[in-house]
């Protein structure tokens, strides 16, 4: 099985166990969300030019005096704060900023994917600039 495995937490969702899987169309590169809830929207397939990632630990921009994201401040232990990290996504067509909160099963998996994550996103952009 490709990809990669995390908890979903949302505010009006249950968290849940989705693979995040990276899929190229031969034009672009996306993020797809396998085992996502189809009423999730923020789980919508989208290129990876749309994407930054951030870590839980990191302050949040709408509060800045707080770490992370409500979502995740609300859902996990923060003992757990190293596990978790945010995609923060362009929403193209609403004109909107989305967050993904995600925990990985480990702190060391989590920085792996960050790392990884960040290096994609990068590459993603820098691609896009040279079409």
């Amino acid at each position: 099985k490709s990809g990669v495995s995390v908890v979903k937490f949302s505010a009006s969702l249950p968290p849940s166990k989705i693979t995040i899987v990276m899929r190229s169309t031969g034009r672009t590169e996306e993020l797809v969300f396998e085992g996502a809830d189809p009423a999730d929207q923020e789980c919508s397939t989208r290129p990876l030019t749309n994407f930054k990632i951030r870590r839980a630990t990191d302050p949040d921009p709408d509060v800045k005096h707080f770490a992370g994201t409500k979502v995740l401040r609300d859902n996990i232990d923060p003992r757990d704060a190293m596990k978790a990290f945010i995609f923060e996504v362009k929403d193209t067509t609403a004109g909107v900023k989305l967050n993904i909160n995600v925990q990985a099963e480990s702190e060391n998996d989590a920085e792996k994917m960050i790392i990884g994550f960040r290096l994609l996103f990068a590459e993603a952009k820098k691609a896009q600039g040279r079409e």
